[in-house]
């Protein structure tokens, strides 16, 4: 019986864990938009599951529709958050918060600088599919974008090989 009870402890001690490590993670994307979603000039765009399903129904409509219909199956959410025209200060502000900011549960996929512009992308993956693509740009035209969805593996290797060409 003691034995059970251990093992019962056990797997919530680690359920307890993983759900405090995964809520830490969102929470700080989450806390970046909110945080600087507040500034003067700040431009922020959620598009949720409604909306996404709406564009669905207006991309039937053409040939280039149909191949996009594709890719917007896999999406189910795109946050866009723009500081771009935003005060120095608060421009500052945010590259600081977001080269101290640790993102747990995502996996760094890139990070790159070119001049005045630094960016790094995020993935959370499940398997063989991406559940979280964030992209933070925190050079001179800083923003967030974060689309959620299914989107597997393999096809982001197919985009970024024809980006490539």
């Amino acid at each position: 019986m003691k034995k059970y009870i251990f093992i019962l402890c056990c797997c919530l001690f680690l359920n307890a864990v993983c759900f405090e490590a995964k809520s830490q993670s969102l929470t700080s994307i989450d806390r970046l938009y909110s945080k600087f979603s507040g500034c003067e000039e700040a431009q922020m765009i959620k598009l949720g599951p409604t909306t996404m399903a709406f564009a669905k129904s207006f991309a039937l409509f053409s040939k280039e529709g149909k191949e996009a219909l594709d890719v917007m199956r896999m999406v189910r959410r795109i946050q866009v958050l723009d500081l771009s025209d935003c005060n120095d200060e608060d421009r500052r502000k945010f590259s600081a918060e977001v080269q101290r900011t640790s993102l747990l549960g995502y996996d760094l996929l890139m990070e790159m600088g070119e001049g005045d512009e630094d960016c790094r992308i995020f993935i959370r993956k499940n398997k063989e599919t991406i559940k979280d693509f964030v992209l933070i740009n925190y050079g001179e035209d800083p923003s967030i974008i974060r689309i959620r969805g299914s989107i597997p593996i393999r096809f982001m290797q197919q985009l970024m090989e024809m980006s490539g060409k």
